[in-house]
């Protein structure tokens, strides 16, 4: 889709996700690798709708975590392991920190999800986040 035929909420979050993905396409830790970045969301209706999604790669998909939410205020408990949470709240920081040069409304509070790369196109691909 072209930026000049989306409206203001649909290029900022384009605009912004996109330089979200070009900070941490290639990021690793402890073997883990950030694979794809990438939004969707009716925020065209509302800003709250936008989702952005990192897929992981370089384990096993039963060694990444599947359909997680990464916030801050996510309990010990509920954290993946295997997984260093830190270096997810950190991919999660970049996206915020992107929003935010775009004026995006409310991005501290974005659903930042992570799932398995290998996962997602197994599972059907997009179809994998119907």
């Amino acid at each position: 889709m072209l930026l000049n035929s989306l409206n203001a909420n649909q290029r900022r979050a384009a605009r912004a996700v996109g330089s979200a993905r070009k900070a941490l396409v290639g990021l690793e830790s402890n073997g883990v690798h950030v694979a794809s970045v990438f939004h969707y969301g009716a925020v065209d209706i509302d800003p709250k709708h936008l989702v952005v999604w990192v897929l992981l790669s370089g384990r096993p998909d039963d060694e990444l975590p599947a359909w997680l939410r990464v916030t801050p205020g996510l309990l010990p408990g509920l954290r993946p392991k295997g997984i260093d949470f830190d270096w997810l709240l950190g991919l999660r920081e970049v996206v915020v920190r992107e929003l935010a040069k775009r004026r995006w409304p409310s991005g501290d509070v974005v659903d930042v999800m992570v799932d398995s790369e290998h996962r997602v196109e197994s599972s059907g691909g997009w179809n994998y986040f119907r």
